[in-house]
């Protein structure tokens, strides 16, 4: 099998190698193991495999030195790579929970401070307080707060009402 087909069969994503040549007449090989997609610090701290030897030791045994702690590693950086993400994963959903909550908070003391307004109006103020309401819900559909008031409003109008029907 050739270098390259031999390379493609580990199934690694990136592979760097850098070579270089002694004054002895010898070859250094170097693969650096950093992924700059990976913010963790042990995965920016492992050492480069490297290997010096001979071109003819290096073409005869490279590929089979190089397999295992390149493989390795490569599967370690990938499930560091995995677990940075899923981390970030949480951290949005948990940053977009908290953002709700704090837009329902934000939306019920928008509806509190209409029905609290010591010049609040059920009859008068009814659309406005149903919109405050439908806003609240829009963002927590079981919002007790909201049903409460909905609940009030509809008392209130009906109250109301019954005041100018007699």
């Amino acid at each position: 099998m050739s270098f390259f087909q031999s390379i493609s069969n580990l199934n690694i994503d990136n592979l760097t190698l850098i070579i270089k040549k002694t004054r002895d007449g010898k070859m250094t090989v170097f693969v650096p193991t950093i992924d700059r997609n990976v913010k963790d610090e042990a995965v920016k701290n492992l050492k480069p495999f490297h290997i010096t030897t001979t071109p003819e030791q290096l073409d005869a045994e490279f590929l089979e030195c190089l397999a295992t702690p390149i493989v390795k590693t490569a599967e370690f950086v990938s499930n560091v790579k995995d677990a940075e993400a899923h981390r970030e994963q949480q951290a949005l959903k948990t940053q977009a929970e908290k953002d709700r909550k704090k837009a329902i908070k934000d939306k019920e003391a928008e509806l509190k401070k209409i029905v609290k307004s010591d010049k609040y109006d059920p009859i008068k103020d009814n659309k406005r307080v149903l919109r405050a309401i439908e806003a609240v819900k829009k963002l927590d559909p079981q919002n007790q707060y909201a049903e409460k008031t909905k609940k009030e409003l509809l008392e209130d109008t009906q109250k109301a009402n019954g005041l100018f029907n007699q």
